[in-house]
């Protein structure tokens, strides 16, 4: 396996709804577990800013091939179809960003470069 495929991938998911009355979308509790079941990413994080306007959520997965293979799943698929007809319903505009983590590997125990 190649370096590239080890490397962390970072996805970070920015929504912005037009006022505070418009709730985010919220996937349904049976979805969520499906998610987990799955396998969720290493790392999963959540912060509103803007007095609540901007949600950002960011997802760290280990390997490309854990995006990949999360992105690919159909349930994953099926939840942000949904999710992007709700914000187009609310007025709510979302965008992705996914960065490549060459040089960074969480699974590797003996990378103690950052520790000093």
């Amino acid at each position: 396996m190649n370096i590239y495929n080890m490397s962390c991938q970072l996805l970070i998911i920015k929504q912005v709804r037009p006022n505070t009355n418009v709730l985010f979308y919220s996937a349904p509790e049976s979805v969520k577990a499906a998610l987990r079941t799955y396998g969720p990413p290493a790392v999963v994080g959540e912060r509103n800013f803007a007095d609540g306007l901007i949600r950002i959520r960011t997802l760290l997965f280990p390997t490309l091939e854990d995006y990949q293979n999360w992105i690919s799943n159909p349930v994953t698929s099926s939840n942000l179809k949904d999710r992007m007809t709700y914000n187009t319903k609310n007025g709510i505009r979302e965008t992705h960003n996914t960065i490549g983590m060459a040089d960074y590997d969480i699974l590797n125990i003996n990378d103690d470069r950052n520790l000093t």
